[in-house]
């Protein structure tokens, strides 16, 4: 779904790199990464091509110096860590989104049993826990439906889980099945902060819930990360499909279906140019912001998103007393009610919730018939919802999933 983009530098062009040249030049063996030295070559067909492997092979030699370098650092207690990109020029710092290529930091799995785990789970548990851990370790996940529950804890920080081949994680635990405890209805659920998926299907296969049914919530994804970046992946479900607890959040380029409150949760969250996908439903509703008082810094902000599917649905509804949620530049199907909003059947809260929506497009975005409680944003008004700032992003966010607006 997102736009490719161009590569300018190895640190960056190492994923692709990868897999490029493994699926046409590079003959890569099971112990791909079990020592720098187990990589084998097949011969290079072009000059470029035999360029660009000499370059992986440079930075491999590089990352494993640095990675050497700062393991005798830490070896030493007390002593200043010094900024190694001075001595290795282009390589990223362990903070930064690029996985250091070692046999512990890279992983393969693989229902085939070409990787190193066919399970997910089996993957993550093999990473040690220690919440205080500063570089970053990947999961490739090779394309296959995973039929697991999975959790990634607080204690497993800076861990990228990357699809080849758009793999599906799915479940299918509800409300009543969990112990009347949505949250733990999830099929993947993440708390270790600095988290990113890419290319990954995230789905609950419980059933529609029918008009006045009770436990019938059944969440695909929850995440309770501090931070955590999402690009190029689909949510699937129907009651409270995707569970955004708690943090700040970056959703990029994702295809989110549910029927009724199918985001909700009190994080403090940015979906950018995604397609919101309503399953055919009586009534529903998009979101179900839970944010309780008029300090907490919480809301959803939707730029340059879709609104499509069948049914009818609200916007949103106030899961909260102060409920934020703002739509901009956003395409609206007739999916959407024309009162836009609902207030749980608690009016006080019209008084105190913040919904609003700014210069968005489509039959479903006509500001006629909304409720008189929500608002048409200024352009002063939308300015802090259009911006990275919203979730601190310019801080957090890798460079290459940062809109170019």
């Amino acid at each position: 779904m997102g736009a490719s983009r161009n590569v300018v530098s190895l640190s960056s062009f190492i994923f692709g790199a990868y897999i490029l040249l493994s699926a046409s030049t590079v003959n890569c063996n099971k112990d791909h990464l079990r020592g720098l030295q187990s990589i084998k070559w097949a011969p290079a067909s072009t000059p470029t091509m035999k360029q660009a492997v000499a370059e992986y092979e440079d930075w491999i030699e590089n990352v494993r110096m640095k990675h050497e370098l700062k393991q005798k650092l830490a070896d030493k207690p007390g002593m200043i860590q010094p900024d190694l990109t001075l001595d290795f020029p282009g390589m990223k710092q362990y903070t930064d989104w690029e996985s250091v290529v070692t046999p512990s930091t890279y992983i393969v799995v693989d229902q085939n049993g070409i990787g190193d785990f066919i399970s997910l789970s089996d993957a993550i548990n093999s990473i040690p826990k220690n919440r205080y851990r500063q570089y970053r370790i990947t999961i490739q996940l090779n394309a296959g439906v995973y039929r697991e529950k999975v959790t990634i804890e607080r204690t497993r920080p800076f861990i990228t889980l990357q699809g080849l081949g758009q793999p599906t994680i799915v479940w299918n635990d509800t409300n009543f099945h969990s112990g009347n405890h949505t949250f733990d209805s999830a099929t993947f659920g993440v708390a270790g902060n600095f988290f990113l998926a890419r290319y990954i299907t995230f789905q609950n296969t419980a059933p529609p819930p029918p008009p006045g049914a009770i436990g019938m919530q059944a969440v695909a994804l929850r995440v309770t990360s501090d931070y955590a970046a999402f690009h190029d992946c689909t949510i699937i479900g129907n009651q409270d499909s995707l569970y955004d607890h708690n943090g700040r959040h970056f959703y990029k380029d994702t295809f989110i279906q549910g029927s009724i409150d199918f985001i909700f949760g009190n994080g403090l969250s940015m979906f950018y140019n995604c397609e919101l996908n309503v399953m055919p439903t009586q009534w529903g509703a998009v979101t179900a912001q839970k944010r309780q008082n008029a300090t907490d810094n919480t809301g959803f902000s939707f730029l340059n998103c879709r609104i499509t599917g069948a049914g009818r649905v609200y916007l949103g509804r106030a899961w909260g007393p102060f409920s934020r949620v703002v739509y901009s530049f956003t395409w609206m199907s007739d999916v959407v009610y024309a009162p836009g909003w609902f207030d749980w059947g608690l009016p006080d809260r019209q008084l105190s919730v913040y919904y609003g929506q700014y210069r968005c497009s489509g039959p479903g975005a006509n500001e006629t018939g909304r409720v008189m409680w929500s608002r048409e944003l200024t352009n002063w008004e939308a300015a802090p919802f259009l911006s990275l700032n919203f979730v601190g992003g310019e801080d957090w966010i890798p460079q290459y999933l940062k809109p170019l607006v």
